[in-house]
């Protein structure tokens, strides 16, 4: 017996059952890492052969540091409606020198979390001004 070819409309059909089949796959796959907010903070040190204080609380300062110096601030995390992942990292050019201890943990609703952020600078960095930012981002766990 011989086999018939499979009608168009059946072609169209299962093409688009499996068009949805993947997009629904897409959606629950996205959802499931579902940001609920991102805070960046901009990050600043200066290099030179001295140590300097800036207090100033509208970023974080590092101060101005010397070859191998260390500094460390402390950045308040505050959750405030759901229990969410936080993850935070780095960008920009202070960003190698920067240590995160805990990059990712677990926050419920109304905790505040003191999370140290430090930076050491290489022995072989070259003077001036550098600059990046911290990422703070709340995800659905």
């Amino acid at each position: 017996m011989e086999k018939k070819p499979l009608r168009p409309k059946l072609i169209w059909l299962m093409l688009l059952t499996l068009i949805i089949a993947a997009a629904l796959n897409a959606i629950t796959i996205l959802e499931s890492r579902k940001v609920y907010q991102t805070e960046e903070l901009d990050v600043f040190v200066k290099v030179s052969n001295y140590t300097g204080f800036n207090v100033d609380t509208d970023a974080i300062y590092f101060g101005t540091l010397p070859n191998s110096g260390k500094s460390t601030r402390i950045v308040q995390i505050a959750n405030s409606d759901r229990e969410s992942k936080v993850m935070l990292d780095a960008t920009g050019m202070a960003s190698e020198w920067i240590i995160i201890t805990n990059k990712t943990f677990i926050m419920r609703p109304g905790e505040t979390a003191n999370i140290p952020i430090s930076i050491i600078i290489p022995s072989d960095a070259p003077e001036g001004s550098f600059d990046g930012r911290l990422r703070i981002r709340f995800i659905k766990p």
